[in-house]
């Protein structure tokens, strides 16, 4: 968004931002001066910024007058990184909001390897992860709803095929679409090259969070 034509609300739903570069902020997406994206089930995955925010980049004026209000649902955030601050986010004066995502395996060269709050104490996040991130998970103050997990390290949930926190029918469909020989697959849980009735019994029996 710009502030040269009135505030921006465009709705970005089940995209991928994948292996983008970028020398300044946001190397897989910026919401800037009165840019307020609604981003529903998008992956950014080994995006680079030159500067800060390697996934996503948030950046409002010092004085608020411009702000910037990403909504973002259900995200995740995973190997992103940046030279500066917010391997996996970066909020400059602004008031993202963060529900549902996963910033995992993130980093920067400064702070906030998973998300840097900068001047932001107005963002807020609620149900979300952030583990794995260099060299370390948060920086900066910000509003906690609630639900979240961070940490330094993330806990491997057995059955979580696709690494989103959850057990759920996806991980089953996962599992046997992928059904029979499959060396390497991420849905042969046991590891064993085959993928069968065990792993289905993994999947169901660490069903949820």
């Amino acid at each position: 968004g710009g502030n040269g034509g009135g505030p921006c609300y465009p709705a970005i739903t089940d995209c991928s931002f994948v292996g983008n570069v970028v020398l300044g902020d946001g190397g897989g997406l910026v919401a800037a001066y009165s840019g307020h994206p609604k981003l529903t089930n998008c992956s950014f995955d080994s995006n680079h910024a030159g500067r800060s925010g390697g996934g996503l980049a948030c950046v409002a004026d010092p004085d608020h007058i411009y702000t910037s209000t990403p909504d973002v649902q259900y995200c995740s955030f995973t190997n992103n990184s940046a030279d500066e601050e917010g391997g996996g986010i970066h909020a400059r004066y602004s008031d993202p909001i963060l529900s549902g995502i996963q910033v995992i395996d993130n980093s920067a060269n400064n702070v906030g390897g998973g998300i840097n709050f900068f001047d932001s104490p107005d963002a807020t996040m609620v149900n979300s992860t952030v583990c794995g991130n260099s060299p370390n998970p948060i920086e900066g103050s910000y509003m906690d709803i609630g639900g979240n997990t961070v940490g330094d390290g993330c806990v491997v949930c057995e059955g979580d095929t696709n690494d989103d926190g959850v057990v759920d029918v996806t991980d089953l469909l996962a599992a046997v679409g992928s059904w029979g020989p499959c060396q390497g697959c991420d849905v042969d849980i046991d590891g064993n090259g085959v993928v069968d009735v065990t792993d289905l019994l993994l999947i169901v029996g660490n069903w949820g969070d």
